[in-house]
């Protein structure tokens, strides 16, 4: 996904506490799905060349793919209050988030829970040497970051959670603005994405129903880039509803976003702001064609960047459906 180095890292807290996290020994789920993603960004590199004027969108690109995901959990303790587990919570991909987690949960007094974990890179992803090469192939390079990450759940049982992480970032080969005539190494050194970064959550989930929970949140997420011109802060609210009806499970939110960012871009002779908005949805049919434990997952989210610059301006559109098994 887009933010997999968390910079636009959302979560749930469900409101309904439990006394014990879940049985002892080991559970888990599975899942396959088939997406469909369709974007406009000029940092896909499945296009490799951009054609001229260089400030302008990119052209709308699109694929299908199969892929699994799945969370294993280890429940132990006197009663069984302590928790490890690794993959991908079903908390955050409800809310438009895939990353693989490794962390440890315990339960505190009042119904709480805390949690911390790592959020490793296993597979880099690729984004382009220097992005703003135009009328010829760009070149590819690695993307990798790796975050820690602290959640407190439920604080004084009243339905507040707090979200913290810490992250970095690393272009492997980084060489932004080399194509751009006139740019002195004073000017490189602005557009150098490489970086580490703070991230913020506070959500307050208040229950609607016997089954429902509405959750307001702000996040706030500050990356400091080698480059001034990269640097930014990102200020959001955003909401969620979640609701069980039978076997029906529902979750939907969304989230509105200004990123600012420090020093004024060389490329384009102005500092980048951003304005965010998106959608996600998700669904669950429990005991799918009367299976136990299988159950039918549809993900459907959608997301615009309507930047100052055009060449930021970024759409993208993601549609997925498959099965999962709890264990």
């Amino acid at each position: 996904m887009k933010y997999y180095w968390l910079a636009g890292l959302t979560a749930m807290v469900s409101a309904q506490a439990t006394a014990a996290l879940g049985p002892p020994g080991l559970s888990g789920e599975v899942s396959l799905l088939l997406g469909y993603a369709q974007q406009e960004t000029n940092f896909d590199t499945d296009n490799a060349v951009k054609e001229a004027p260089l400030n302008s969108e990119a052209d709308t690109e699109s694929g299908v793919t199969l892929f699994p995901l799945g969370q294993f959990r280890y429940t132990f303790g006197a009663e069984n209050n302590q928790l490890v587990y690794l993959g991908t919570s079903r908390e955050d991909i409800a809310t438009g988030l895939i990353a693989f987690e490794i962390g440890y949960q315990f339960e505190t007094a009042h119904n709480s829970t805390m949690a911390f974990s790592v959020l490793p890179t296993i597979v880099d992803d690729e984004t382009w040497q220097d992005p703003f090469v135009v009328n010829q192939a760009r070149k590819e390079t690695d993307v990798s970051g790796n975050a820690l990450r602290f959640q407190y759940n439920n604080i004084l049982d009243q339905g507040i959670s707090l979200d913290l992480a810490i992250y970095d970032r690393d272009i492997d080969s980084e060489q932004s603005g080399t194509s751009i005539p006139g740019l002195t190494p004073s000017d490189l050194n602005q557009l150098q994405r490489d970086g580490d970064g703070i991230y913020s959550r506070l959500a307050w989930a208040v229950s609607t129903g016997e089954t429902s929970t509405l959750q307001p949140e702000l996040t706030i997420n500050r990356f400091s880039a080698d480059g001034d011109a990269m640097s930014m802060t990102r200020y959001g609210v955003g909401l969620t509803y979640l609701t069980k009806q039978g076997r029906h499970g529902y979750a939907i939110s969304g989230e509105y976003a200004l990123a600012d960012f420090d020093e004024a871009n060389p490329v384009f002779g102005k500092t980048q702001e951003d304005h965010e908005v998106g959608l996600n949805f998700a669904y669950e049919y429990d005991q799918f064609m009367d299976w136990e434990n299988w159950g039918l997952n549809a993900l459907a989210g959608y997301s615009v960047v309507d930047s100052n610059i055009d060449f930021y301006n970024e759409t993208q559109l993601f549609l997925g459906v498959g099965l999962s098994y709890k264990f």
